[in-house]
């Protein structure tokens, strides 16, 4: 038996950075839904996002189709640290 689809994804985020242990992952699963929020070591986030944001989007596009599968909706966050002391309106006049 395969591990639950919340599991798959966690081991596929940790094979994809150097520093496994600084990997964070919060889940949150509803009947509905699925939401994680990933924090990895500075140095790891471009992995996890690649360029242009290419293995996050795929990573997104897989597990929405496995979550689609079980009647649930899917939602990645990747916390990039670099980009925290931004404001929400950075970039606007």
């Amino acid at each position: 038996m395969s591990p639950p689809l919340d599991q798959q994804l966690e081991n596929m985020i940790r094979n994809l950075v150097d520093d496994q242990e600084s990997v964070l992952i919060k889940k949150t699963i509803t009947d509905h839904s699925a939401h994680f929020e990933v924090r990895v070591h500075n140095e790891d986030v471009g992995k996890l996002l690649g360029r242009k944001g290419i293995h996050a989007n795929s990573i997104r596009r897989l597990w929405e189709a496995a979550y689609g599968k079980v009647g649930r909706g899917f939602n990645l966050h990747i916390v990039d640290p670099r980009r925290r002391n931004r404001s929400p309106g950075f970039g606007s006049s």
